[in-house]
């Protein structure tokens, strides 16, 4: 069997080889490999820039806000009051996902903390 362009990528990309050439067989394997290694990926990511992500995602919640606010004209608010709600609704959003990382972060400890214990009592 020859190896497809789609074949050799997903091999390329850490899927092992009996699973790339029966993707013609089975895509939902694949799909569902490639998805699990991006979500990988991705939350090894934010894990280690987690000021960058908070940042980010709060910059873009300022932007859809004021891009709603904007666009919804029933509502003749100056732009400076635009601008106020905007930052609130964005504070509030990072203040969400702020708690939600400390959250992560304590789950994250008591589970390394649970991992130690057992290698411990385990040895």
């Amino acid at each position: 069997m020859e190896c497809t362009r789609e074949m050799c990528v997903r091999a390329a990309i850490g899927i092992d080889a009996r699973k790339a050439f029966s993707a013609h067989r089975d895509p939902i394997i694949i799909n569902y490999e490639v998805r699990r290694q991006t979500m990988e990926a991705v939350q090894s990511w934010v894990s280690e820039h987690k000021l960058t992500s908070i940042g980010s995602l709060w910059a873009s919640a300022m932007g859809v806000s004021l891009a709603y606010s904007s666009r919804a004209r029933s509502t003749p608010f100056k732009p400076s009051i635009r601008l106020i709600h905007a930052r609130m609704h964005a504070q509030a959003l990072t203040l969400a996902v702020l708690s939600g990382a400390a959250a992560y972060h304590y789950y994250e400890k008591q589970q390394n903390c649970n991992q130690a214990e057992n290698a411990i009592v385990a040895n």
